[in-house]
């Protein structure tokens, strides 16, 4: 049972950067060490292609959260990405935290978690799941936290990504791992398929003019993506990660490659491109017959990406 919502009193302090921040990695690993992984599990992220077994992406957590959201990530594919890229202690940032499976999965493996999200449907469901309140460490009403069984951090903020430093300090995160919006993907039509067999219809985010998936030109999608990017950048510690899942789509018959816009806009914010892992979905989708005999498409829908970003470690 979820309880109730929490009330929020209002903090009128003038300065909302979150107290607990920057944090340092608790675990016993050596100094240059990139996360606390076994070489087992090292040799077996190398391979570029990330899939799941159905039961691990069927979780009592997974199944719930698509119940409430459009556009999930399980739980096990967040697991993977920040065991990957962050140690023990470490914090670990979500700007479009959805309903809080990045969260979630931070305060599993020790780790401590600050996420953004502007929808208060997605942030009051986070609140009452993971037992978030308006404590002694928020500092404005929209703020929740609690501490874990294990003494980390889990801090929610119900704002634009946009003012992100208002609430977090230069180079007070490791890793950044979050999944945006697919421009307006929400917003199309569904095809003649789904429409007749009732598959994969899914609504927006919201009506909300501030929400990206609401932008009616790319360009201004992208320029709203720059700006909060560059805002990760700068609260990125030196050498920290970002890790991107996208994937690219058709829109109206014409391919667009999210993939690639980001890591051309993420570059020109100074990040590093490190590495393109795929997650392969075809295990979640039915591969079904696209316009044959006319026109060959692939199914989009079968994979995405993780584009891997790291800070320069001469800047902060």
């Amino acid at each position: 049972m979820i309880p109730e919502s929490v009330s929020m009193p209002e903090n009128n302090s003038s300065n909302n950067l979150i107290p607990w921040l920057p944090t340092e990695r608790t675990c016993a690993c050596p100094k240059g060490a990139m996360n606390c992984l076994s070489e087992r599990e090292w040799l077996r992220n190398q391979v570029p292609i990330w899939w799941f077994r159905a039961r691990e992406l069927n979780t009592r957590f997974d199944s719930f959260s698509r119940q409430q959201h459009p556009a999930v990530f399980p739980s096990v594919l967040a697991k993977r990405v920040i065991k990957n890229y962050s140690h023990e202690n470490e914090t670990v940032l979500d700007v479009f935290c959805g309903v809080g499976t990045t969260l979630y999965a931070a305060s599993v493996l020790g780790r401590n978690s600050v996420g953004f999200d502007l929808n208060s449907k997605f942030t009051d469901f986070i609140n009452r799941r993971l037992k978030l309140i308006n404590d002694d460490h928020c500092t404005t009403s929209t703020s929740t936290h609690r501490y874990t069984r294990a003494g980390q951090h889990i801090h929610l903020v119900c704002s634009d990504s946009r003012k992100l430093p208002e609430y977090l300090p230069p180079a007070s995160v490791d890793l950044a791992f979050t999944s945006p919006p697919y421009w307006d993907l929400l917003n199309q039509p569904p095809s003649k398929r789904n429409l007749k067999n009732k598959r994969y219809l899914k609504q927006n985010y919201s009506n909300d003019a501030s929400d990206l998936s609401n932008e009616l030109a790319l360009d201004g999608f992208f320029d709203s993506i720059k700006n909060i990017f560059g805002k990760v950048y700068t609260v990125l510690k030196p050498g920290g990660r970002c890790v991107i899942d996208t994937g690219d789509y058709r829109r109206r018959g014409e391919y667009i490659p999210l993939s690639n816009l980001y890591i051309k806009v993420l570059r020109d914010l100074g990040f590093e491109l490190k590495n393109i892992i795929i997650w392969d979905r075809r295990n979640e989708y039915d591969i079904g017959l696209f316009s044959y005999p006319q026109n060959f498409i692939v199914n989009n829908g079968m994979f995405e990406y993780l584009l891997e970003f790291k800070k320069n470690t001469s800047q902060k």
